[in-house]
């Protein structure tokens, strides 16, 4: 790897690494490309370029001040489409999750396998539980909603309001971060068959 690319940091680099490699002499219209290809590195790949370009062109100040201000405006375009594009899928993941309040939310949790657990659907949409990845999974699936922002909506409901959680004893306290799927079964008191069926959500990925 080059001096040049070992002042990227993380997985930049390796990104950075490959592009100078294939355009040893990059122009602006391919760092916009490698942008616009990669939003979620966009600042990173940005500050890189930047210096970079600097360090072509040392002995022309204009030429510095524009590739700076051109790069930094196409790096902040792409971070808020990000951001918005996001936004826009959590809201989506809020209101179709909110859809299933009440009687609905014992349909649905029978449906991605809770069977009558209704207490277990609604800690795990609170965020109060860490409950199994299929879980999520299969929920997402069902409201048509991408896993990433209605995972994010559990993280949203838990922040927002100070989630009970329970001791093995059943008594209520305060957590400061969601409780284990097991914690959460041996507070509900679910023993036996039942509990060794919950338990095993934990290995299936379908």
């Amino acid at each position: 790897m080059s001096d040049n690319v070992r002042a990227a940091q993380g997985a930049v680099a390796a990104l950075i690494d490959s592009f100078l490699y294939e355009n040893p002499e990059p122009t602006m219209a391919q760092w916009k490309k490698l942008l616009a290809a990669n939003p979620e590195l966009a600042s990173e790949i940005a500050d890189f370029a930047m210096w970079y370009g600097r360090t072509k062109h040392t002995n022309n100040e204009a030429l510095e001040l524009a590739l700076d201000e051109e790069l930094f405006n196409s790096a902040k375009s792409i971070a808020l489409g990000v951001m918005q594009d996001a936004s826009v899928q959590v809201e989506q993941a809020r209101a179709a999750l909110m859809q299933y309040r009440g009687p609905k939310a014992r349909q649905i949790a029978r449906e991605i396998g809770l069977n009558e657990r209704v207490d277990l659907f609604n800690q795990m949409v609170s965020g109060e539980v860490q409950a199994p990845f299929v879980l999520s999974k299969r929920l997402a699936k069902k409201l048509n909603v991408q896993l990433a922002a209605l995972v994010e909506v559990y993280k949203r409901n838990f922040l927002n309001g100070a989630v009970p959680a329970f001791k093995a004893d059943g008594k209520p306290r305060f957590s400061l971060e969601p409780v284990s799927w097991m914690e959460a079964l041996k507070a509900a008191d679910i023993r036996g068959e039942e509990a060794r069926y919950l338990l095993r959500l934990e290995r299936v990925t379908d």
